[in-house]
Order: structure tokens, then sequence, then C-alpha cells
């Protein structure tokens, strides 16, 4: 199919730039996006976000216990240990170190762990940089481990010169602080002897300014019910003291070298897994034409 018959075949959507937002204003698709899907050109982390909400909504009315984490902000996580690294390297240390994503990071990577760790698997796709390649972090918590998925596998392998693994291993290092939070609170007790069955701290909240009388709001916040799984979880498994590795996934599926095809191979792999079936080659070259498929659907 040509990028123009999509939109012959739909004269409704041809006036705009934008083919469809969501009622929200969080995601948008536009005509570019369609047009880079099917002219098989790099798709952008708009299109697999989308991809991504739509499966999110099967999963839930299905009522799998899987999460998926926002890949723009696990980016901010990327580029704020890139950052950290260039810091040492000039001699620097971590303690006087400020990314400016410190913010972002709590709100928006921490706190969704507390929900989505609880879960049996939690999909986290990886947008490394001005690449624009996309590879998928699993968490697994069938197994205990995470998985790194790259559709595009260097050959020879050499692990110390895999910069798309260097990055899983970033964002791994922040997952494992969480754990370590979440011990802590076994150890530590909260200010005003709180239960910490019942409540955590936020740090996102010590970002927040101070009110018109100098206060700062008390980042003690009450637990949400998945949340409270979340915590038992980790401290019923131990999971601090026997931490999880992070294996590289030699054997999945890849794509055609000369393809741009590993956003589409990343959400291959997510949707074959939440249906618990190995993910394939044939899966990842047809998805271009199931993400067509999905969003000729939308209103």
């Amino acid at each position: 199919m040509h990028y123009k018959q999509w939109f012959e075949a739909r004269p409704n959507k041809k006036e705009d730039e934008a083919y469809w937002t969501c009622p929200e204003g969080w995601h948008c698709l536009s005509k570019s996006d369609l047009q880079r899907i099917i002219e098989q050109s790099d798709i952008l982390s708009s299109s697999m976000q989308l991809y991504m909400r739509l499966l999110k909504e099967r999963t839930e009315a299905a009522k799998l216990p899987v999460g998926f984490m926002n890949m723009e902000i696990v980016k901010d996580v990327i580029e704020h240990e890139t950052m950290l690294e260039l810091h040492k390297q000039s001699g620097g240390k971590t303690g006087d170190f400020k990314s400016g994503y410190e913010q972002s990071m709590e709100q928006n990577f921490y706190n969704p762990l507390w929900t989505l760790f609880g879960k049996q698997m939690v999909f986290i796709p990886l947008h490394h940089g001005s690449s624009l390649h996309f590879t998928l972090l699993l968490i697994d918590n069938i197994n205990k481990c995470f998985y790194h998925m790259n559709s595009l596998l260097p050959k020879p392998y050499k692990e110390k010169d895999n910069y798309h693994f260097k990055n899983a291993k970033a964002v791994v290092k922040h997952i494992k602080e969480f754990i370590k939070r979440i011990h802590y609170t076994t150890v530590f007790t909260l200010s005003q002897d709180l239960d910490q069955n019942e409540y955590r701290e936020d740090y996102a909240i010590e970002y927040a300014p101070e009110d018109s009388q100098g206060r700062k709001k008390s980042n003690i916040v009450k637990m949400t019910d998945d949340e409270k799984v979340t915590r038992r979880w980790i401290i019923d498994n131990n999971i601090h003291n026997k931490p999880y590795k992070l294996t590289e996934h030699r054997t999945c599926a890849q794509q055609n070298v000369s393809s741009s095809d590993c956003g589409p191979f990343v959400l291959h792999y997510m949707e074959a897994m939440c249906a618990g079936l190995d993910p394939n080659q044939e899966g990842g070259n047809q998805m271009r034409k199931k993400m067509l498929e999905e969003f000729a659907k939308l209103n």
C-alpha cells in the first residue's frame, strides 16, 4: 500500500495533519507517523506509545498481570546516566551531580514502579537517543530476572562493546535502587512512627515548591492496594539480597539487518508474550500491517 492510498480510502482523514488524538490528549498520531509505517521507514515513539496504549487496554480487559512503562520517561533515565558518566570522567563526584532529570525520574519512573513491579511481567521499551533504535527491557517476576531483547544484535556479539545493553544496565541500576528503598522500609521507621505497611515516602514531593508560608509539604503518602502488593512481593521474596540478573536474550527474533523494524519488533515482543507465545521473526515482520489494522479502527 502507498501512503496516499491510505487516505484515499479514508476521505474524512485527508484534511488535517493529525490523524487521531486520544480524548485525554496524551497520544497523537499524525499523517507523517502513518507514512513512516506504510513506507517502511523508522517509526517514531508516538506510534509505538499509541500501540502500547491499545495493547494495555486489551491486557487490562483480560485482567493479565502485566505492566507497561512509558518509554520517553525511561529515555530520561538513560540520559541521566549518560550525563553522570561524563561528569565522573571529567573528575566530578556522584554526590555533587545533578542532571536536571531527578524530579521527572522520581515522579514518572520510581513512582510508577510502586504499582508495576508487583506484576508478573513489566515491559520497559528503551529508546536509545538519536539513533532511533528501540529495544525492550523485561522485568520477569516469574523467573526472577531481567531480560534485554534487541532485534538487531551486533555480530559478533561482545557485551562490553554493546551500547544498547549498557543502556539497559543503566535502567536496571535505578530499578535496583527502587528495590533498595523498599528494603529499607523494613530497617528504618517513618516519621511519626507511621505504619510502614500503610504509608511510604514519595521523593517526588521533595521537589515541590514551598507554600506561601515557606513550608514544605510532607512526603509521606498512604499506599494504594497495588503498592502494598509490590512492597510485600519484594520483601517476601528477599529480592534486595537475591538481586535479579540482567541477561541479553541472545535468541530473540531478529529483524532483517537492512530494515528499520526495531520498533515493530519491540511491539511484537510485548504482544506475543502477553499472549503467552514466543516472539518470532514472522510476527515482527507483520507488525507494521497489524499496527495499520489497529489504527484504522480508531475514530
